[in-house]
């Protein structure tokens, strides 16, 4: 049947910020069609949305990105710093990342920044077994 309510971080973000176009990248098909459904319903135009259905984060435009935002998978230290290396080389110098998960991968994946230099963290906020890493490019 589907989960109705992919798309939450995508529809606040398109709220908050009215942004040009808006790239939504996963590997799971059913959820970038509802997160794009849920966007469409809540008044961003279909033709400022696209879909990647795929499991690398590499985004397929011209130009860098000014924001990435996310969910992080429990999936171990390293997979985890491997979607954060292909963030990074996504985004512009200076640009912004938003990534929410459960405190312990968002703990181990911090560590890995900690030794990382093109990138440093900016806020971290915990709650009831969740976390939020506002990350900030600087190389």
């Amino acid at each position: 049947m589907g989960n109705r309510v992919q798309g939450h971080i995508a529809v606040a973000l398109y709220k908050l910020i009215n942004p040009e176009t808006i790239e939504l990248g996963d590997r799971d098909l059913l959820a970038l069609r509802y997160s794009r459904r849920n966007l469409i319903q809540n008044g961003c135009p279909s033709q400022k949305i696209k879909l990647s259905h795929q499991v690398r984060l590499k985004i397929e435009t011209v130009e860098k990105l000014d924001l990435i935002a996310g969910v992080l998978r429990d999936e171990g230290r390293d997979a985890n710093l491997w979607m954060l290396d292909q963030a990074i080389e996504e985004l512009t110098r200076g640009g912004m990342m938003i990534i929410a998960g459960g405190s312990t991968a968002i703990t181990r994946l911090a560590a890995g920044i900690d030794e990382e230099e093109r990138i440093h963290i900016k806020a971290r906020e915990r709650r009831r077994g969740y976390s939020l890493l506002t990350l900030e490019k600087v190389k």
